[in-house]
């Protein structure tokens, strides 16, 4: 969703300014009640670990590359281009078992125990002849000098390439998910993993912080980047899995939002986003603890921890499109004197300044009314978009 920037050039007076801001947080935590919470990771469609991408030639990592270098390229990935394995002498070619020759997972290729005696065929009422391994030691030697020589570098390297082709598949399956799912789905980056067993007995494992991403696929080269999306990466934190009382204090909670307010696309190298997610873990909990890896954690505990732990996730589309935008809109709004919009300023001037009672329950009145104009509004889009 874009967001229309508001006007910086006129100072709005002080009641109406504190009055727009009250309606928008308002808005913005009736939405979040709507917002299905998803409570774990493993609830999404797709999950795609950074920490997961090899340090190979074709694959970059910003979140792992301390350089800060292209830094606004969060993830590139090319396809691999994997050789088959050494081939063998042949001497040793009937003593191996050929269709398990390029598993590189494997530590060492299966050498048979015996093989037939000779390639002609047994006259009937004759038994089989074997040459054991055993007899061999001319063979066995030759196998060593073959695996230790030629197989066991070449299985090195083709292990990392596995690693890169199962991310690489990961990331075309995502990307081809994402354009036929159109905008019913998003595709966002995952920051500060919590894992924490709260309070109200709700294990969670999520994110805290999503930024807007934009997963690229060039066909021609085979590659595809992750970077941030074209309105900019807008990182913004998500509580929904959480109680309200199981999330630092409000004051807080302000603070890291006008911090990541102002973190460009540069997520990794900024250094306010790890500052951020060690605020929040630290505010929600005295035995908070946060952790600046790319490894998520294995399990939770009673004291919640936060992993920096990106990932790449496709999830359905919901209200926390239209939570960001309020989220923008309040950020605009909170210094002294900022520029309140005609339509929303000429709103709350009509009205009457009365009592502090008398006015909290109008404005509360305006809310709920302005809440349900705006559910049937959506509501009617919705049902023209299909």
């Amino acid at each position: 969703m874009t967001v229309i920037p508001l006007r910086e050039s006129h100072r709005t007076p002080e009641p109406i300014r504190e009055r727009a801001l009250k309606l928008f947080q308002y808005l913005r935590e009736y939405t979040l009640l709507r917002v299905k919470s998803v409570r774990t990771t493993d609830s999404y469609d797709e999950v795609i670990w950074l920490a997961d991408v090899p340090d190979a030639p074709g694959c970059r990592c910003a979140a792992a590359d301390q350089s800060g270098r292209d830094a606004e390229v969060w993830m590139e990935v090319a396809q691999p281009r994997r050789t088959p394995p050494p081939p063998p002498p042949s001497l040793l070619v009937p003593w191996l078992q050929r269709d398990e020759l390029g598993d590189s997972s494997r530590d060492v290729p299966p050498l048979r125990d015996a093989i037939p005696a000779t390639d002609e065929p047994t006259p009937p009422g004759e038994p089989q002849r074997w040459t054991q391994l055993s007899e061999r030691p001319d063979v066995r030697d030759l196998y060593d000098d073959y695996v230790e020589r030629r197989w066991w570098p070449w299985a090195e390297h083709d292990r990392a390439l596995g690693r890169q082709q199962s991310v690489y598949t990961d990331l075309f399956r995502l990307h081809q998910s994402q354009q036929r799912l159109g905008e019913a789905y998003e595709v966002v980056l995952g920051l500060g993993h919590l894992a924490w067993n709260a309070p109200s007995g709700t294990a969670v494992r999520r994110h805290l912080i999503v930024a807007q991403t934009d997963v690229r696929f060039d066909a021609a080269r085979g590659v595809i980047t992750v970077v941030a999306a074209s309105d900019g990466a807008r990182p913004s934190l998500e509580q929904d899995m959480l109680e309200p009382d199981e999330r630092p204090p409000a004051e807080q909670l302000d603070e890291i939002r006008g911090a990541l307010a102002d973190i460009g696309d540069d997520l990794f190298s900024d250094e306010r986003l790890r500052e951020c997610l060690s605020a929040w873990v630290h505010a929600a909990s005295s035995t908070g603890r946060y952790e600046d890896v790319l490894e998520r954690q294995q399990s939770h505990a009673d004291s919640p921890v936060v992993h920096l732990a990106p990932a790449l996730i496709l999830r359905p589309r919901t209200d926390r499109s239209i939570v960001q935008a309020y989220e923008a809109i309040l950020a605009k709004l909170g210094p002294d004197g900022a520029y309140v919009p005609q339509g929303v300023s000429n709103w709350w001037a009509a009205r009457p300044i009365c009592d502090r009672k008398g006015m909290d329950r109008m404005g509360t009145e305006r809310m709920r009314r302005s809440c349900s104009r705006f559910r049937r509004t959506r509501s009617s889009a919705t049902s023209s978009a299909g």
